[in-house]
Protein backbone atom coordinates (compact mmCIF):
# COMPACT_ATOMS: atom_id res chain seq x y z
CA UNK A 1 0.00 0.00 0.00
CA UNK A 2 1.55 3.45 -0.75
CA UNK A 3 1.79 6.35 1.46
CA UNK A 4 -0.97 8.66 1.22
CA UNK A 5 0.16 12.48 -0.26
CA UNK A 6 -1.40 15.74 0.92
CA UNK A 7 -2.71 16.29 -2.99
CA UNK A 8 -4.98 12.63 -2.44
CA UNK A 9 -7.69 14.27 -0.04
CA UNK A 10 -9.41 14.39 3.26
CA UNK A 11 -8.56 11.79 5.75
CA UNK A 12 -11.32 11.02 8.23
CA UNK A 13 -10.04 9.97 11.54
CA UNK A 14 -12.16 7.26 13.98
CA UNK A 15 -11.59 8.27 17.54
CA UNK A 16 -10.46 11.59 16.90
CA UNK A 17 -11.03 12.31 20.57
CA UNK A 18 -9.13 9.47 22.02
CA UNK A 19 -5.67 9.42 23.58
CA UNK A 20 -4.18 8.41 20.19
CA UNK A 21 -6.50 9.60 18.15
CA UNK A 22 -6.16 12.94 19.46
CA UNK A 23 -2.31 12.58 18.49
CA UNK A 24 -3.00 11.06 14.91
CA UNK A 25 -5.12 14.40 14.22
CA UNK A 26 -2.29 16.56 15.50
CA UNK A 27 0.28 15.09 13.33
CA UNK A 28 -2.07 15.17 9.96
CA UNK A 29 -3.19 18.83 10.70
CA UNK A 30 0.42 19.86 11.35
CA UNK A 31 1.31 17.78 8.20
CA UNK A 32 -1.13 19.76 6.13
CA UNK A 33 -3.57 16.95 5.64
CA UNK A 34 -7.60 18.12 5.66
CA UNK A 35 -9.02 15.71 7.99
CA UNK A 36 -12.72 14.79 8.85
CA UNK A 37 -12.92 13.94 12.71
CA UNK A 38 -15.59 11.30 13.46
CA UNK A 39 -17.20 11.89 17.27
CA UNK A 40 -20.06 10.40 18.90
CA UNK A 41 -20.75 13.58 20.62
CA UNK A 42 -19.89 17.14 19.78
CA UNK A 43 -18.47 17.37 23.71
CA UNK A 44 -15.24 17.82 22.21
CA UNK A 45 -15.70 19.09 19.15
CA UNK A 46 -14.30 22.70 19.76
CA UNK A 47 -10.55 21.69 20.64
CA UNK A 48 -10.97 19.45 17.01
CA UNK A 49 -12.57 22.62 14.92
CA UNK A 50 -9.64 24.55 16.44
CA UNK A 51 -7.42 22.29 14.54
CA UNK A 52 -8.94 22.93 11.63
CA UNK A 53 -10.86 19.14 11.71
CA UNK A 54 -13.98 18.75 9.93
CA UNK A 55 -15.84 17.78 12.44
CA UNK A 56 -18.92 14.84 12.05
CA UNK A 57 -20.87 13.04 14.00
CA UNK A 58 -21.01 9.00 13.46
CA UNK A 59 -21.53 5.83 15.65
CA UNK A 60 -19.02 2.93 14.55
CA UNK A 61 -22.09 0.45 15.41
CA UNK A 62 -23.74 2.51 11.86
CA UNK A 63 -22.29 1.84 9.12
CA UNK A 64 -24.59 4.20 7.45
CA UNK A 65 -23.28 6.93 9.26
CA UNK A 66 -20.06 5.73 8.69
CA UNK A 67 -20.40 5.48 5.27
CA UNK A 68 -22.02 8.93 4.89
CA UNK A 69 -19.06 10.39 7.21
CA UNK A 70 -16.60 8.79 5.23
CA UNK A 71 -17.78 10.14 1.83
CA UNK A 72 -15.45 11.97 0.09
CA UNK A 73 -12.45 10.54 1.81
CA UNK A 74 -9.54 9.26 0.18
CA UNK A 75 -8.58 7.41 3.23
CA UNK A 76 -9.69 6.18 6.83
CA UNK A 77 -8.05 5.63 9.95
CA UNK A 78 -9.16 3.92 12.11
CA UNK A 79 -8.12 4.00 16.23
CA UNK A 80 -11.63 3.21 17.83
CA UNK A 81 -11.34 0.51 20.73
CA UNK A 82 -12.60 -0.20 23.99
CA UNK A 83 -10.52 -1.07 26.99
CA UNK A 84 -13.53 -1.56 29.85
CA UNK A 85 -16.47 -3.58 28.75
CA UNK A 86 -19.84 -1.73 30.47
CA UNK A 87 -23.23 -2.76 29.26
CA UNK A 88 -23.79 -2.55 25.52
CA UNK A 89 -20.07 -1.47 25.05
CA UNK A 90 -18.00 -4.64 24.43
CA UNK A 91 -14.86 -5.89 23.07
CA UNK A 92 -16.86 -7.74 19.89
CA UNK A 93 -19.47 -5.12 19.72
CA UNK A 94 -17.06 -2.19 19.35
CA UNK A 95 -13.31 -3.76 18.55
CA UNK A 96 -14.84 -6.20 16.31
CA UNK A 97 -18.16 -5.48 14.65
CA UNK A 98 -16.93 -1.80 14.88
CA UNK A 99 -14.20 -1.96 13.15
CA UNK A 100 -16.42 -4.65 10.72
CA UNK A 101 -18.25 -1.73 10.03
CA UNK A 102 -15.53 0.82 9.40
CA UNK A 103 -13.80 -1.57 6.72
CA UNK A 104 -17.56 -2.31 5.17
CA UNK A 105 -18.18 1.50 5.19
CA UNK A 106 -14.53 2.22 4.04
CA UNK A 107 -15.36 -0.40 1.16
CA UNK A 108 -18.18 1.44 -0.32
CA UNK A 109 -16.84 4.44 -0.69
CA UNK A 110 -13.64 3.40 -1.88
CA UNK A 111 -11.37 4.71 0.74
CA UNK A 112 -8.27 3.45 1.56
CA UNK A 113 -8.38 2.18 5.15
CA UNK A 114 -5.00 2.88 7.43
CA UNK A 115 -4.39 1.71 11.41
CA UNK A 116 -6.94 -0.90 11.49
CA UNK A 117 -6.78 -3.15 14.58
CA UNK A 118 -8.66 -6.05 13.61
CA UNK A 119 -9.82 -8.64 16.60
CA UNK A 120 -11.52 -11.51 14.57
CA UNK A 121 -12.04 -15.51 15.35
CA UNK A 122 -12.98 -16.08 12.04
CA UNK A 123 -10.14 -15.56 9.08
CA UNK A 124 -12.33 -14.82 6.65
CA UNK A 125 -12.76 -11.55 8.34
CA UNK A 126 -9.56 -10.52 7.34
CA UNK A 127 -10.08 -11.30 3.92
CA UNK A 128 -12.54 -8.64 3.43
CA UNK A 129 -9.81 -5.90 4.24
CA UNK A 130 -7.30 -7.65 2.03
CA UNK A 131 -8.12 -10.25 -0.02
CA UNK A 132 -4.68 -10.10 -1.01
CA UNK A 133 -4.01 -12.07 2.28
CA UNK A 134 -2.66 -15.41 2.11
CA UNK A 135 -4.96 -17.07 4.87
CA UNK A 136 -5.97 -20.66 5.03
CA UNK A 137 -9.44 -21.47 6.07
CA UNK A 138 -9.77 -23.97 7.96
Amino acid sequence: MSALSHDQGLVAVTGANGFVGSHVVSALRTAGFPVRALVRKTAAAARLRAQGCEVVLADIRDRRSLAEAFAGCRAVVHLVAVIRERGGVTFDAINRGGTADVVDASVVVSARLHGATVVTSDPADLLRIDPALNIEQP
